[in-house]
């Protein structure tokens, strides 16, 4: 279905995992959108792992709101792999593999509690497959989690939006944006509302962390590798969450992550960063391997590690919707209908992840 209207919804900048599902639920709900990309080059959300975890494991506590993203989650993308015609999301439970006594009895303590019950998987002493680990203290199994494949989905909606007649191929340049009340224009189209969902690159590079449109905001950059390895005959078909993370991906192939560093934040794969992660796969990995591919990006991370969601009043009609990080594959259409909600409904921005609560 394609869209006529003189004067749009939304302009939307940014085809990354944040503003593809923005785009996805706006078109879903009705309102007629354009979305401004330069093509995925760079992105991170190409670099994402694209993990769905309602735990901090290493904390053993749930993250904000796990069971709204979580149950969001579930449905949305249930919903456009049925649309878009094609497989994008993983259903998997994580077995965390549990590194002494002390944290299996934490584990096992919380079975019976009311919210990480939900996602309480138990506790087993091996993996389903009967692939090998060095894990002699087990497993405790996350339900709810999954992974999606980011490439095939960005592409599956970029198809979509390009069909629709709402997906341009550009880079957007906050100065030609001019904002006036009841509708703004840019290269000399109207939009009702402006939404920066640019994540990393909306930070100007040159003056530290300023947001166009926006200023100063407490974005925490963080740059991330993940390796693609072939591990013949291994058989593992679980998510492994250990000293690193490891993704099933079929065919004896297998993705692992992450690391985290504050330096060089930038897309240049780093040697030291790989074999960093390397080491940690040998130190659970009994079996020899060959690495297929690396993988560099840079997560939209805040300080406080939540969203930055919302309007600023002197701005009318522009928003941001960033600062998703490491879990936007999770927490994206939880809180794209929340934005949405808030443009067209008046529904209030929570404090916590309101970018308000930095001005």
């Amino acid at each position: 279905m394609s869209q006529t209207t003189s004067t749009r919804d939304l302009l939307i900048v940014g085809q990354g995992i944040a503003g593809s599902v923005l785009a996805l639920s706006a078109r879903s709900a009705g309102y007629s959108v354009r979305v401004l990309d330069r093509g995925h080059s760079p992105s991170s959300s190409l670099a994402a792992a694209g993990l769905v975890n309602p735990f901090i494991l290493k904390r053993r506590k749930l993250v904000w709101k796990a069971i709204e993203h979580v149950q969001e989650a579930e449905g949305f993308y249930s919903e456009w792999e049925r649309r878009l015609g094609h497989p994008f999301y993983n259903r998997h439970p994580i077995h965390r593999l549990v590194h002494d006594v002390a944290e299996w009895n934490d584990w096992k303590s919380m079975e019976v509690g009311v919210d990480a019950g939900i996602f309480h998987g138990g506790m087993v002493n091996s993996l389903p497959s009967g692939a090998q680990l060095d894990a002699p203290h087990g497993y405790f199994r996350v339900q709810g989690s999954g992974w999606m494949d980011v490439p095939i989905f960005l592409s599956l909606a970029k198809d979509y939006l390009i069909q629709d007649d709402s997906y341009s191929e550009e880079t957007f340049e906050a100065r030609r944006l001019e904002i006036s009340p009841g509708a703004h224009r840019y290269n000399g189209l109207e939009y009702r509302h402006v939404i920066i969902c640019t994540g990393v690159p909306s930070i100007e590079a040159d003056s530290g962390p300023r947001t166009p449109l926006f200023g100063d905001l407490p974005f925490n950059p963080a740059k991330g590798h993940t390796v693609d390895v072939r591990v013949p005959g291994w058989g593992l078909k679980e998510l492994i969450h250990a000293a690193v993370f490891v993704i099933p991906l079929g065919e004896d192939l297998y993705r692992i992550g992450s690391t985290y560093s504050w330096h060089r934040l930038d897309e240049v794969i780093e040697p030291k960063e790989v074999r960093r992660l390397l080491d940690d796969f040998e130190s659970i990995c009994p079996m020899g391997y060959e690495v297929v591919k690396s993988r560099a990006g840079v997560r939209p991370a805040t300080k406080d590690r939540r969203p930055l969601i919302g309007s600023l009043p002197d701005k009318t009609g522009c928003h941001l919707f960033g600062g998703l990080g490491s879990r936007a594959v999770m927490n994206a259409p939880s809180l794209a209908r929340l934005l949405l909600k808030h443009i067209f409904q008046g529904m209030r921005i929570p404090e916590e992840i309101s970018v308000l609560r930095y001005h």
